[in-house]
This record gives C-alpha cells, sequence and structure tokens, in this order.
C-alpha cells in the first residue's frame, strides 16, 4: 500500500491483505466492516481468477441472487480513499444486484460480504451473461449508428453558409435583414 487509507465506511485504517493462493492480488480490507477496496484491475482480476472454465448460465440461479442482493439500504455516498472524490454507485455486471461504489480514476469499494455475492454471481455464469449483453448492446449501438450516417446521407450535403439566392441560381446578395439593419445605421449617421 502506497499511502496511508482510510475505510470509506468507518474512517479506520484499511489493512492489506491478499486474495488468492495462487497469483495473488493485494487488496486494502477495513478490520471493522469488512469492506474492500480494490485498485483498479484487481476485482476483475480476482472474479477472472475464481470463474470455472465450464460455467453455464443459470437464469433461475441469477434472477434469485439478483433479488437476494438488492436488499434496500440507505444510499450513502461515500469518498475515495485515494482522492478523497465522492465515488459513483454503480450496479456490477449485468443481474448481479451487487451495487459497488466506484471511483472511475482509483477503483472499487465493496462492503462487506459483496464479493462473495459476487463470486456467487460468477458461479451461477454471470460473467457470460454479462459478456453477451455488453456485445448485444454494442452490436445494437453500431447499427443505430450505421442508421443515423444512411439517414445522413439521404439528406445530402447542408448548405448552411451559402445563401438562399445562389442555391437557386441567383447571384449573391445581402439578405433583407442585412439591408434593413444597414438602412438603419446609414440613418442615425445621417442625422
Amino acid at each position: 500500500m502506497n499511502e496511508a487509507r482510510l475505510c470509506p465506511r468507518c474512517g479506520i485504517l484499511l489493512e492489506e491483505r491478499e486474495l488468492l493462493e495462487e497469483n495473488p492480488v493485494r487488496v486494502d480490507m477495513c478490520p471493522a466492516c469488512h469492506g474492500i477496496w480494490f485498485d483498479n484491475g484487481e476485482l476483475s482480476a480476482i472474479l477472472e481468477a475464481v470463474k470455472e472454465p465450464d460455467a453455464e448460465i443459470s437464469r433461475q440461479v441469477l434472477t434469485a441472487l439478483a433479488e437476494s442482493n438488492a436488499i434496500p439500504e440507505e444510499v450513502r455516498y461515500i469518498k475515495c480513499p485515494v482522492c478523497e472524490q465522492i465515488m459513483n454507485r454503480q450496479c456490477y455486471g449485468h443481474r448481479s444486484g451487487v451495487v459497488t461504489d466506484r471511483c472511475k480514476n482509483h477503483g472499487i469499494w465493496l462492503d462487506g460480504g459483496e464479493l462473495e455475492r459476487l463470486f456467487g454471481w460468477v458461479a451461477a455464469g454471470g460473467h457470460i451473461l454479462d459478456r453477451k449483453v455488453a456485445a448485444e448492446r454494442e452490436k445494437t449501438a453500431r447499427r443505430r449508428e450505421e442508421e443515423r450516417r444512411q439517414r445522413l446521407a439521404q439528406l445530402g450535403p447542408l448548405e448552411e453558409d451559402v445563401p438562399v439566392v445562389t442555391r437557386l441560381g441567383g447571384r449573391p446578395r445581402r439578405s433583407i435583414l442585412g439591408e434593413a439593419l444597414g438602412d438603419l445605421l446609414a440613418g442615425l449617421f445621417m442625422r
């Protein structure tokens, strides 16, 4: 651990711990509430390490997990233990039901017990479903962008800066508003 980090829930010093026996990952854990701070990439590395290669999606188990994990609680935004900026709350993965506190620059905070819930989500194939949903969203976004480009191409180029008279085949001239403004200013200075 580089600098002393405090638990965003309890305000006490986080202790460094190693998770996983093979290729251990060092995290910061609160000895009181058992919350865990994961620097960027650490949580995904741990979840990647515990997944079974032959795992399958169990929608029934995932539904039960999402419902049991979505326990109503008082929403309280907390500060990042590194930069002390307020973190965003974000559901981890599709249908996990686990709401994490995330600092986009430094990492993720899990409250006590949430890591175990994510292990259950991975065991039920949540990570596989999450990848499928993300791929489908990306495919939909690409399709919509392509449709938007095709509609714009059908409209043709926009001629915003060309005067209407020129587009209709005439020669450019000042607009009526421009002429009126010029006449008004000329009238003011002639007096």
